[in-house]
């Protein structure tokens, strides 16, 4: 059934008999009501017969034979639900659905919200259709406009609340100066930096503490599904920051990248960039962490690559810094070979350095583990993710005085009872005294 906008009014005219006749055979002649003579809002519902969407609309979104469009300051839209591809979208649970539905502009293809408290029942000659960006703006407009919570329930008018307010306390009111793109930046780096789950944006307890400090805040917040576009949208526009700050580099582009394996066993890889910005400051930029096939070097170089290109630095690239790993000399061999297939060989290998603090870590290892490190390394993360104690221990106990002081530090730790006793062990006590002469 198509929305009950007024039908057919030309501006500047008041209502034919034609449709004052049609609005009365449905029940909701208005023939008691003064014509407005300069409507600054018009809705017209045209025939079906009337010209169809322009093809700047998407190809995918063909229209219904019996689809009625409707016009709005001038403006065509279409409903989505006379959308053919619109069909078999999900159904939408909020309450702003029983009040309005989506239109699409028939030119411009985007997306509007119909409110039909504004236009079929209060005929408000004001509204604009307000565009789909999620659920928060409308939810903002269905309070602010019809004092309606994000539920649906009546709310106390902003006058009423402030009066009553100022009237309960003499103290003075915190004055907040609001931006909701600030907004939303704010919440997005709480989220994403403390890791937090996109789920506690509908979480009741945080939107009473929202609500408490501003009613009106309370309602920007979005739904989880619209919280992860918002993410999404950061990220792209952080990208495209990163991408312009890399073009105006003072210095190459140097990479470095390293390989580990989650713990539900994905292989990933993190891709980071150094160079000299446009100010003359060092500059460290994380450019991706992507999730590998394999640990091979070829799959290595395609997953790096494929990053290159996507922030165009392919003519800047400098020196790769990695571990020693024989898979790393591959990728960079593979990467450079992408780059320039002219390039020397001598040349691709003085491309990759070693990384210093692997090369440490190595010498750490041999010194207190033995030439045998990487095995007995190798040993212990299979024995930990199996979490078995016993086979830790016998690891361990072969590795001499330096294993029996690591099985003795997991003896005391592994219960809260010998971590007590532990700490009381102080050498200021007088049963250990003796102790206090001996250097550690």
């Amino acid at each position: 059934m198509p929305p009950k906008g007024r039908r057919g009014r030309p501006r500047g005219s008041g209502r034919s008999a034609s449709s004052r006749g049609d609005a009365s055979s449905r029940g909701e002649g208005r023939s008691d009501r003064t014509p407005i003579e300069t409507p600054e809002v018009e809705i017209r519902i045209e025939s079906p017969s009337s010209s169809s969407p322009s093809s700047a609309s998407e190809s995918d979104d063909h229209l219904n034979p019996d689809a009625t469009p409707i016009t709005i300051h001038s403006q065509k839209y279409y409903k989505a639900e006379d959308m053919a591809s619109k069909r078999k979208r999900k159904k939408k649970t909020s309450y702003i659905w029983n009040n309005g539905f989506e239109i699409i502009h028939a030119e411009k293809g985007t997306k509007h919200y119909y409110c039909q408290l504004c236009l079929d029942e209060g005929d408000d000659l004001q509204y604009k259709p307000l565009a789909i960006n999620g659920t928060s703006s409308i939810l903002s407009h269905f309070r602010s406009k019809h004092n309606l919570d994000r539920l649906g329930n009546p709310v106390e008018k902003p006058s009423s609340v402030s009066s009553r307010a100022s009237s309960a306390s003499c103290s003075p009111t915190p004055v907040f100066q609001f931006s909701f793109e600030r907004f939303k930046l704010l919440l997005v780096h709480w989220i994403v930096f403390c890791h937090v789950a996109f789920l506690q944006v509908e979480n009741e307890f945080f939107r009473d503490l929202l609500n408490f400090l501003n009613q009106s805040l309370c309602e920007l917040l979005p739904s989880r599904n619209t919280f992860r576009g918002w993410v999404v949208a950061e990220f792209k526009k952080e990208k495209r920051r990163v991408r312009k700050e890399l073009k105006k580099a003072r210095s190459k582009i140097h990479l470095s990248f390293d390989l580990w394996t989650s713990p539900n066993f994905y292989s990933i890889a993190g891709i980071v960039a150094h160079f000299i910005d446009s100010n003359g400051y060092r500059q460290t930029q994380l450019l991706a962490i992507r999730h590998l096939k394999g640990h091979s070097g070829a799959n290595i170089a395609e997953s790096v690559y494929r990053v290159i290109r996507e922030y165009r630095i392919q003519d800047q690239v400098g020196f790769f810094v990695l571990d020693n790993a024989s898979s790393n000399d591959v990728a960079v061999d593979c990467i450079l070979r992408m780059l320039d297939s002219g390039m020397p060989e001598d040349e691709r290998k003085g491309r990759r350095i070693r990384c210093l603090a692997h090369v440490i870590n190595l010498v750490a290892k041999a010194f207190l583990l033995g030439g045998k490190a990487e095995t007995v390394a190798d040993e212990l993360v299979l024995a930990e993710r199996h979490e078995d104690d016993e086979e830790i221990s016998r690891i361990w106990k072969k590795q001499g005085a330096l294993g029996k002081l690591q099985n003795l530090v997991r003896h005391i730790r592994s219960s809260p009872k010998r971590r007590q006793q532990f700490k009381e062990c102080e050498t200021n006590k007088e049963s250990w005294k003796e102790f206090n002469k001996l250097e550690v």
